[in-house]
């Protein structure tokens, strides 16, 4: 797979959207490729996950558990699997197996922890995407709590307005 075509796929997840092309293409560079039969496991639910996998071609189906039900998710070309663990030791959190032949790049952590280290602009950037995902949870938390009847529905722009115009201290921003 060419080092064109691992950069277009990484640019369309919001952890590498703001990245320049130059550190892309390092990431990119730095990839393990991998190649998984029709039926092979890529990833085993609670073994431990050393980074995080691109599909390049093919299709995969991930197996999920949730409150006792069993679920499945299709995965295919671009999608990334196990972004948090890139950023933090985990375990892989679903199976994972692959339904046609299956061409993927592994993006190890500690090859990750050290371009951040060695370009401190991308673990600014990784921040930021962090905050913006956090920002999100708390709007879904807001919207719920909002739907449950325990709160009036607020934003992360209303939030903002109300910390501008000096609102906003005290609990509620702690949810």
């Amino acid at each position: 797979m060419s080092l064109e075509t691992i950069v277009s796929k990484l640019r369309r997840h919001a952890l590498f959207s703001r990245f320049d092309r130059v550190r892309l293409e390092v990431i990119a560079f730095s990839a393990e490729a991998l190649s998984f039969a029709p039926g092979a496991t890529v990833c085993e639910a609670g073994t431990p996950a050393d980074g995080a996998l691109l599909v390049l071609e093919g299709e995969a189906v991930m197996f999920l558990e949730e409150r006792g039900e069993r679920r499945a998710l299709r995965l295919d070309s671009g999608d990334l699997i196990g972004e948090t663990a890139l950023i933090e030791p985990r375990s892989w959190e679903a199976t994972t197996r692959a339904v046609t032949a299956l061409q993927a790049v592994r993006l190890r952590r500690d090859t990750f922890h050290r371009l951040i280290s060695e370009f401190p602009e991308m673990g600014q950037l990784v921040t930021a995407h962090m905050t913006d995902r956090l920002d999100e949870l708390q709007d879904d938390l807001w919207r719920l709590k909002a739907r449950l009847g325990s709160a009036k529905p607020v934003t992360r722009a209303s939030r903002a307005a109300a910390k501008e115009q000096g609102e906003g201290c005290g609990s509620d921003d702690e949810d």
